[in-house]
């Protein structure tokens, strides 16, 4: 049931992260859930996508691709230019991959959690509060400012 196929078949948990595209702040933490019967777009359709205002949209990766272009990674209707979109979609993934950096620098995901399974969660709010706090306070990530007139 925790099997995961990204390490080797041995267990692990999956957790959502969302980190908001204006200012940088983690907005969304959804998890653990068993990797072995979770993937990534189940756990969207069963929670995020439903908490999204209608017409909200929102970047990721392609382990999405199902819900494309209906909900998901698709901002060709905010912009003009196929360069502009794919360079602010780089730099939207970055960011979000420097947050993503920040919170594996706590080894919660990946050395083995020798507690109660139940109480994993709590411990990974606890880091991302952290890296939140950090980001509000000092080490903010890299800025995405996008205007429409000159690009990114």
């Amino acid at each position: 049931m925790f099997a995961s196929h990204k390490f080797n078949k041995k267990s692990g948990v999956r957790y959502e992260v969302g980190v908001a595209i204006q200012s940088g702040f983690i907005a969304w933490i959804n998890g653990p859930f068993p990797c072995g019967f979770w993937t990534d777009i189940t756990i969207y359709r069963h929670t995020l996508q439903k908490w999204l205002p209608p017409g909200e949209r929102c970047e990721a990766d392609d382990g999405y691709v199902g819900e494309s272009p209906h909900s998901i990674k698709c901002p060709c209707a905010v912009m003009a230019h196929p360069q502009e979109q794919d360079r602010m979609r780089a730099i939207v993934r970055r960011r979000h991959e420097t947050a993503n950096e920040r919170l594996k620098n706590f080894s919660i995901l990946s050395e083995p959690f020798r507690h109660d399974l139940t109480q994993h969660g709590y411990v990974f709010r606890a880091c991302a509060s952290l890296v939140q706090l950090s980001i509000e306070h000092g080490d903010p990530l890299f800025p995405v400012n996008y205007n429409p007139n000159v690009g990114i």
